[in-house]
């Protein structure tokens, strides 16, 4: 009897205390480890309990706020490797210490829509009789196949190029990695700045600039113990640490960076200060901004490039600005776009083409296209 008391009495402290823990005391609402914001406890409405999203939100600020959650969390990670399975979460633990998003679940609706959008944005932007080049730009787990583990079906996580077309950048891409080129950190879900040029020299054509060869510019090293948001969201005890490098050239300090949102300047196109934070990749323009201007000084009449993207288009900028002024749009972060703000842009005098760039992750879960849906 004292037994059956003594288990009670540990099942209902194992089901407490936690909970305890978590309400009583206060944690971080951001994790550095996983560079991400953790759930808040849910707000309380009549129509958030019936329809479950209620208890769905307090699911999640539990499974955040666990106590002793990252030292679990590493744990897991190791007894998943300790067992020979490569995976944790959604993160391959490929060859070459590769850590690759498995990317299968996608969001095929809301694909559509934002392909249906981006249609319809470069239909509306070609009626100045101006360049238009859209560009959705593969994943990791797309072009470092022969980095993911034995026997992973290497078609499971194609679903996105079901509706999105295959840019020939794949091709260029693919054998550049399997050549043994760095075109993708091993830890990060981005392409590297190389990776970044190819798309630069990919690019020259439809934007009408020639690009400028690999020696124009000095590769500078700025960081060697990078590790991005796949080792952040593996979490794995072993891995190999990515190299943060710039494509740098003349004059490059010489440009304006202006956040158009809060009228804030900075000069050139790296921000050192993000290189010791747990995000090394936003020192790329300073992170994702909702309405960004560059500009060189000293300079009058530069051709404009519009760029509407996502955090892919953050590394290739500095390239593209030998070229053009630019003018981008972040679509995740916009409010009130439109397409009178697309025409603003585009009635400057300068006006010479634009670039839609997304990396395809990005379309299959973000809604931020969906102001310019046809109606």
């Amino acid at each position: 009897m004292k037994a059956n008391r003594f288990l009670c009495f540990l099942f209902f402290g194992l089901l407490v205390l936690p909970v305890c823990l978590i309400l009583l005391c206060p944690s971080e609402d951001f994790s550095p480890t996983e560079n991400r914001m953790l759930a808040t406890f849910p707000t309380w409405s009549a129509e958030t309990f019936f329809d479950g999203s209620y208890a769905g939100g307090i699911d999640k600020f539990l499974a955040d706020r666990f106590p002793f959650r990252e030292p679990l969390l590493r744990a897991k990670s190791a007894t998943e490797l300790l067992a020979g399975r490569r995976q944790n979460g959604n993160v391959f633990f490929g060859k070459d210490m590769y850590q690759i998003k498995r990317l299968e679940d996608c969001d095929l609706e809301t694909l559509r829509q934002n392909k249906q959008a981006a249609d319809s944005i470069a239909a509306h932007l070609e009626k100045n009789g101006k360049p238009v080049t859209v560009l959705y730009a593969p994943r990791a787990i797309d072009i470092l196949t022969d980095k993911l583990p034995s026997g992973y079906p290497q078609g499971a996580a194609a679903k996105p190029w079901t509706v999105l077309p295959r840019s020939p950048l794949f091709s260029v891409l693919k054998e550049k990695a399997a050549r043994g080129e760095a075109v993708w950190y091993r830890t990060d879900h981005h392409w590297t700045a190389l990776g970044a040029y190819y798309a630069y020299e990919f690019l020259g054509n439809s934007l009408g600039y020639t690009p400028l060869p690999q020696n124009a510019f000095r590769v500078e090293t700025v960081k060697e113990d990078f590790l991005g948001t796949s080792a952040s969201a593996s979490l794995f005890p072993i891995s190999k640490p990515d190299t943060i490098v710039r494509y740098r050239f003349e004059g490059d300090t010489n440009f304006t960076v202006t956040d158009l949102s809060t009228g804030k300047e900075c000069e050139g196109f790296y921000d050192d200060e993000k290189l010791s934070t747990s995000d090394a990749y936003a020192s790329f323009l300073g992170g994702n901004f909702a309405h960004l201007r560059i500009t060189q000084n000293g300079t009058v009449d530069r051709p404009l490039l519009l760029v509407i993207k996502d955090s892919y288009a953050n590394c290739l900028v500095p390239f593209l600005a030998r070229h053009f002024d630019i003018e981008m749009l972040d679509t995740r972060y916009i409010r009130g776009a439109s397409y009178q703000m697309l025409d603003e842009i585009t009635a400057a005098p300068g006006y010479a083409g634009a670039l839609l760039l997304w990396n395809a992750e990005t379309l299959c879960s973000d809604a931020g296209l969906f102001p310019f849906l046809p109606e």
